[in-house]
């Protein structure tokens, strides 16, 4: 593999050495006679890299190839499919509800930063929801509106009133102020504890972006998801890759909290989901180009992208194969 393409050797081999460090910690609680108490993970991301939720899937599937029972959440809007105008049955499992929610955001949802890669690491949760009685993957973040977390929801409002005696359905939180960030991570810890204990999971893992798992010089690690995981005196380990602030962020956690992917490229993927290509013509675009500075700038490149890696990794059967622009 390493020959045909370094790149994708470094996917592989980073994959496998976290996932022998993951069961080994599993293997560890078993001995200690915790078996039947889950390992929380946190599986960091920059959004924007291909390559990182290229990692992050093939680390999901190689989890459930060794594990039955495991609870995943995604970061996204636990009401995401509020927006559809859906009549949700109020009965419906975590399961099933997971599975109509993923189902509509691979086909409906799309991103400027990474959008092919976000939909696989999404068609990967489905897929192994769909085919392992023990695998339930939710997205499980506060709601959110107009970049403000949506204190008309009734499950937010809950957890951010916990917090803050005054609080009003008004109040306008951004979700990337310190105080939205504090609230998303409780939000997200507990409803991926909550999940874990009603499966009664083996692993329950938190697919995010890194600055949630233990903070950063904005965002305090007691608020973080660290923090949250240890008030819970629950078993917690994080993986990182490659990111911009990763020496600050990794130093938060001891050594044996933490894995780091750190052969994983971080290659940015931005482009316009409507055009699928970034054009220097167009203001939008250009404003992209010149702020963000991306590597992968189209659909196209991004498809050959992924698919290059998967058939180099021993995965062609899974290539993403489109015809038109999702």
């Amino acid at each position: 593999m390493r020959a045909r393409d370094s790149e994708s050797a470094d996917i592989y081999e980073d994959v496998q050495d976290a996932l022998k460090t993951i069961l080994a910690r599993r293997a560890a609680l078993d001995a200690e006679g915790l078996a039947d108490v889950p390992l929380f993970l946190a599986i960091g991301e920059t959004h924007s890299c291909s390559a990182h939720l290229l990692h992050n899937s093939v680390l999901l599937a190689a989890l459930a190839e060794h594990e039955a029972s495991i609870a995943v959440g995604i970061e996204y809007a636990h009401n995401y499919l509020d927006a559809s105008g859906e009549t949700l049955n109020a009965d419906m499992s975590d399961k099933a509800l997971g599975e109509k929610t993923l189902s509509r955001a691979i086909q409906k949802s799309s991103s400027p930063t990474a959008d092919l890669a976000n939909r696989f690491f999404m068609r990967t949760a489905l897929h192994h929801s769909e085919g392992l009685d023990g695998f339930t993957a939710i997205f499980n973040d506060a709601a959110s509106a107009d970049m403000h977390l949506d204190l008309n929801d009734p499950a937010t409002f809950d957890v951010y009133r916990t917090f803050f005696e005054a609080a009003q359905p008004s109040d306008a939180v951004h979700v990337l102020s310190a105080e939205g960030v504090f609230i998303r991570n409780v939000f997200m810890a507990d409803r991926l504890k909550q999940l874990a204990e009603k499966q009664k999971a083996r692993f329950a893992v938190q697919f995010c972006g890194h600055g949630h798992i233990t903070g950063n010089a904005v965002w305090a690690t007691q608020n973080s998801l660290a923090g949250c995981f240890n008030q819970m005196n629950a078993p917690f380990m994080a993986l990182y890759m490659p990111h911009e602030g990763i020496a600050a962020d990794i130093d938060a956690l001891d050594d044996t909290h933490k894995i780091i992917s750190a052969r994983v490229p971080a290659y940015k993927t931005f482009y316009n989901t409507n055009t699928g290509t970034l054009n220097p013509s167009l203001a939008e675009d250009k404003d992209v180009l010149d702020n963000e500075r991306p590597d992968i700038t189209s659909r196209d490149e991004e498809l050959a992208f992924i698919n290059t890696k998967l058939e180099h990794m021993g995965m062609g059967a899974h290539k993403i194969r489109i015809n038109v622009a999702p």
